[in-house]
């Protein structure tokens, strides 16, 4: 029933306490399911930043994204006609987009209005028709990474609005550009299923590592939002006023307690990493195997299990749940920018960057998904991966189970770092022998010989130091000794020490020095208190009660952690319960009870289990009078057997209930014994009061009086007013004094006596500082705290400070720097009195600007900083290399014999090299390859195609591609190419080092040589010149590079610094409260 029984229901308080946490599952499954709307934003991301292994410009694109501001002096024609093929093309106005001008000076404040203010995601291109002499027009383009194919495509557009051959624009029925990046990845071994994205998307290979990563974050960022909000606080929620540590210390199992975190835990990770195998299985049906889906699901379930281990890890680090939320977001932090780093910096870079960063297995979750899916490494370390992961899971669990028993914010046991190879740890501590120290002294009242003494203190020592303060001692030298069968009550003023004795003696704290027993077995030492949970019960200060548990919650899992049942059990609590006068109240939640109410709660549960020893600190505050009679009758019966020791600040409670009474005051015991001798040692004299008819009377009543009694002593006299005193000790001569003074009744008008209660004494002690207190104690004038008129007098004895001979400097207002240095000042050493503070001030503000500056580094290394405002896309020389090798890609047709779609290197060397066609050209490493109709990604991904396209490899920088349906002009009476001709230009990418300005101008140049040789193969004559010049200029998109970078930059720089200061304010202000 002992282990079984407490995992059962604390897995059931667990389930109770999250219960609407649950609906924030809901986030993490969105989050998880993220993969299908996310690939479209990633595939736009990657297209803006260059990365798409395909990506094709053709009318439709073209028509959403660019803006063209046209210069016509005496050339509206060319501008009409290019806003005609625009509109054919797109089949939408294109009129909103196109702007002319006749002035100059007027189209270049346009272009550059556009330019700098352009609407979203627009490009802006400015052409002034028949600038240069020939009529060679000027165009320049705006390049933006991820879009530079917008540039070719206008110059074709604006060239071919310059052919004019009996009146008639010859242009290709439909045409488009495009890049094919060398960095590709073939699923061959997974390619099947139904037509779904992955394998309908050219772009999939490349695009869907990206969506995993971004996924991923969201993932990540999700999930350790969810473990923190319904686990972690859930924990704290038992631990913040220590109900958690209560149950551990009445015996409840750690492991129990741990297992019960796992099952639910476990639960739900299962479930997220199910959730998220479905949707890849959602996303491509059929795409992946059974086997790459089950490797998904175990490797996204470890990994999950080890954020989940993490996180509640940092649960036992800190007692502040904000503190460990500081935590959790800097491991967030971490995790993500390793994600980021090994998808985005390290996918090339030096293996043993990999290596270093599997200390940080979570990092690597989107390398281990996409590894499960495709079967796809790039290098070992993903392959180890699962090993690690699970290792780093079994590690994490083990360290949380081992802290737990160390750290103080753990389970409160606080065992040594050796403790589980401490035999002491493992076998039950053997009583000591022990010196019978007599407490008897004119302060300590002896103890009875058949007193079994069952709770010991000698030389009890507690010391609180920061690096600022000096050692203060709460406890100092505390000996005494508690007995069985008695009510002690430890009785002292506000920051006497009583709390930090019961502390000590229950565990919560550690002494600084001397030892404690419970019936002859040290408790001062962590590993024997350990074994000695269910002797003890403790009811702190504050209650250590959970407000969303009911009564039967808490005092069920109270008496389960005591290795009972609740069967056998439930008659004696129940008692217990009815004596307190709140049975009644049993299946009431905590929140909804008076804090009269609570603190019985408390109380039941300190004495639920029958332990030999209870320690009730303040047991009776909020309780009104008659449930502290309740409260005081049931300890009674309780004592049997028992030691009960209760701390209070009422010494009349005391009085009326111990047995044995202990006085405490800064942290030493004054005094010691029964109620009895509390009053003869705090000297509670009786005050005989005597008002005489006339101040004549008074001398001869004094001598009357004393000189019969010897004991009687004048206290005071004043006008016809006299007052004698009698010790305590003297109480049975009141009844003769009261005789005599009857005698003189016809020279006495009243008389009365008064009686110093312990309470009265008690209660003036509290403005005493406790060396006065001690030393009225040693002179014996303890009694005398109590008369208001003896404390006048020294308040009297005071001198006035006498006022200066001459008046002092007056003291200027300090400048405002020296109120900032001040400010300053003191603020630096405000910062290095808290962890909490250097954490957040300085900690946490470096390490997030090193990550800046390591992400400034790594960007820096891809040499971004060489960027060329305006580029030439004319000069041919540069693009040379490039148009001397190429490929030629058209369908097969049936009457090759008749048609022109049967291509040779000659014609396709005239096309990619040269715009005139001659005998003498020789192509250089042409490739010519035949494949069936079908659309351009199929064509160019076709994985023999793609073979053969990656012998361009050899080139610099790219290597031309021409796609054409059909390369044979209509059979008219004047052939054209406006039926169904559908001509793609773009270029293979082999190197890593692309350079967006060497693709456009090779596009742009074999756009020029295809449009001329289609020409003049349809009019068959060479002497006809229809090459039509064109200056093409590009100028760098500023606002989406510079700008951009630099505004994330500082925005990330900012959110580095301004919420950490913020979380400090948070959690100072929450750490004051819980001090307060």
């Amino acid at each position: 029933m002992g282990f079984f029984g407490q995992y059962g229901r604390l897995l059931l308080v667990l389930i109770k306490l999250k219960s609407w946490r649950f609906l924030f599952m809901l986030i993490v499954i969105a989050a998880l399911f993220s993969n299908i709307y996310l690939y479209d934003i990633v595939d736009s991301w990657m297209q803006q930043r260059g990365e798409k292994n395909l990506v094709q410009v053709g009318p439709a694109e073209f028509g959403d994204r660019n803006i063209i501001v046209g210069f016509v002096p005496e050339k509206l024609r060319e501008l009409n006609k290019l806003k005609e093929m625009i509109e054919r093309m797109t089949g939408f106005d294109f009129s909103s987009s196109i702007e002319g001008c006749d002035s100059e000076e007027i189209c270049n404040e346009m272009y550059f209005r556009n330019l700098l203010g352009r609407r979203s995601g627009m490009l802006s291109h400015f052409v002034h028709f028949g600038k240069y002499r020939g009529g060679a027009s000027h165009l320049i383009c705006q390049m933006s990474i991820g879009s530079e194919m917008h540039c070719p495509f206008m110059a074709y557009l604006v060239r071919t609005s310059q052919t004019f051959f009996n009146g008639t624009v010859h242009e290709f029925h439909s045409t488009s550009v495009f890049r094919l990046m060398s960095k590709i990845q073939l699923f061959d071994e997974i390619v099947g299923g139904e037509m779904t994205i992955c394998k309908k998307d050219a772009n999939f290979p490349v695009v869907f590592p990206k969506t995993i990563m971004a996924q991923v974050i969201c993932v990540l960022i999700t999930l350790v939002f969810y473990l923190f909000v319904s686990t972690m606080t859930c924990i704290y929620e038992l631990k913040q006023h220590g109900y958690l540590q209560i149950l551990f210390r009445k015996g409840l199992g750690v492991l129990a307690y741990w297992a019960a975190i796992w099952t639910i835990t476990l639960f739900e990770m299962a479930l997220f990493a199910g959730v998220i195998t479905t949707a890849y299985l959602v996303q491509c049906i059929s795409f992946f195997s059974s086997t790459q889906l089950v490797d998904t699901f175990v490797g996204a379930l470890l990994q999950f299990c080890l954020v989940a281990a993490t996180v509640l890890l940092f649960s036992i680090v800190t007692k502040q749940l904000a503190l460990s939320g500081a935590y959790c977001c800097t491991y967030l932090i971490i995790v993500v920018a390793i994600v980021l780093a090994n998808r985005m910096y390290l996918a090339e870079g030096p293996i043993f960057v990999r290596y270093i960063l599997l200390i940080m297995p979570a990092g690597h979750l989107a390398e281990q998904l996409f590894t499960g899916l495709t079967n796809i490494s790039d290098n070992k370390v993903d392959s180890l991966m699962m090993h690690v992961s699970g290792g780093f899971l079994a590690l994490t669990i083990l360290f949380t189970v081992y802290f737990d028993f160390v750290f103080k914010s753990g389970n409160g046991w606080r065992l040594p770092c050796t403790f589980y190879f401490t035999s002491g740890f493992w076998s039950r501590p053997k009583k000591q022998p022990q010196e019978d120290d007599k407490e008897a002294s004119a302060m300590f009242e002896a103890a009875q010989n058949w007193w079994r003494v069952l709770v010991a203190t000698k030389g009890i020592k507690k010391s609180f130091a920061s690096c600022m303060t000096k050692n203060e001692d709460a406890l100092s030298n505390f000996s005494t000794k508690f007995y069985q069968d008695q009510i002690t009550a430890v009785v002292g003023h506000n920051g006497s020490g009583k709390s930090i004795l019961m502390q000590i003696l229950s565990g919560e704290r550690n002494a600084t020095a001397g030892l404690a027993t419970v019936d002859k077995v040290p408790i001062t030492d962590s590993l024997t208190r350990y074994h000695m949970c269910s002797s003890i019960g403790y009811c702190p200060q504050h209650d250590g009660l959970v407000d969303r548990l009911s009564v039967s919650d808490t005092i069920k899992l109270a008496v389960l952690s005591t290795g009972k049942s609740w069967d056998r059990e439930e008659n004696k609590v129940r008692h217990i319960l009815s004596s307190l006068g709140i049975e009644s109240k049993i299946e009431e939640s905590i929140q909804n009870l008076s804090y009269s109410e609570k603190r019985k709660v408390s109380v039941t549960i300190a004495l639920i289990g029958q332990p030999r020893v209870v320690l009730l600190d303040d047991p009776s505050r909020d309780m009104d009078y008659i449930s502290k009679r309740r409260l005081w009758q049931l300890l009674h019966e309780f004592k049997i057997g028992h030691s009960v020791i209760v701390s209070t600040l009422f010494i009349n409670e005391a009085e009326a209930v111990a047995d044995r009474i202990v006085f405490l005051s800064g942290g030493r015991v004054l005094c010691a014994g029964s109620p009895f001798f509390f009053k003869r040692a705090f000297d509670c004299r009786f005050i005989i009061q005597i008002a005489s008819k006339t101040e004549f009377h008074v001398p001869y009543i004094i001598r009357k009086i004393t000189s019969k009694f010897n004991s009687v002593r004048v206290r005071s006299f004043s006008n016809a007013d006299v007052e004698f005193e009698v010790s305590v000790m003297d109480d049975s001569i009141l009844s003769p004094v009261t005789a005599e003074i009857e005698k003189l009744a016809k020279l006495i008008d009243e008389y009365g006596i008064v009686h110093h209660s312990l309470d009265d004494v008690f209660s003036k002690l509290k403005s005493i500082p406790p060396k006065e207190v001690d030393r009225h104690f040693e002179m014996g004038t303890i009694g005398y705290v109590a008369d208001d008129v003896d404390r006048i007098k020294a308040l009297m004895k005071k001198k006035p400070v006498d006022p200066p001979d001459t008046p002092g400097k007056v003291k200027r207002m300090p400048s405002l720097l020296r109120t900032i240095f001040a400010m300053l000042v003191s603020s630096v050493l405000q910062t290095f009195r808290s962890k909490v503070r250097i954490v957040t001030r300085i900690a946490m503000p470096l390490f997030l600007v090193a990550l800046i500056a390591l992400g400034a580094f790594l960007e820096r290394g891809k040499k971004n900083d060489n960027i060329s405002l305006w580029v030439n896309l004319s000069d041919t020389s540069q693009v040379e290399e490039s148009t001397r090798r190429g490929i030629c890609m058209y369908p097969l047709s049936e009457n090759v014999a008749n048609h022109f779609d049967a291509l040779n290197k000659k014609d396709c060397s005239s096309m990619l090299t040269s715009d005139a066609l001659s005998e003498n050209v020789v192509p250089m490493e042409l490739l010519i390859e035949k494949y069936p109709r079908g659309n351009l990604q199929a064509a160019l991904l076709a994985p023999k195609n793609l073979k053969k396209s990656k012998t361009c490899k050899n080139s610099k920088v790219v290597c031309p591609i021409i796609f054409g349906n059909d390369f044979c002009p209509d059979r008219k009476p004047i052939p054209t190419y406006t039926k169904n001709h559908t001509i793609s230009v773009g270029a293979y990418i082999p190197t890593s080092n692309y350079t967006p300005t060497y693709f456009v101008a090779t596009a742009i140049k074999v756009y020029g040589h295809l449009l001329n040789v289609m020409i003049k193969k349809i009019y068959k004559d060479s002497s006809m010149d229809t090459k039509m010049l064109i200056v093409v200029e590009g100028i760098q998109d500023m606002r989406g590079t510079f700008f951009q970078f630099y505004g994330l930059f500082v925005l990330v720089t900012f959110i580095s610094v301004v919420p950490v200061i913020f979380l400090d304010d948070v959690m100072t202000k929450r750490a004051a409260c819980g001090t307060n």
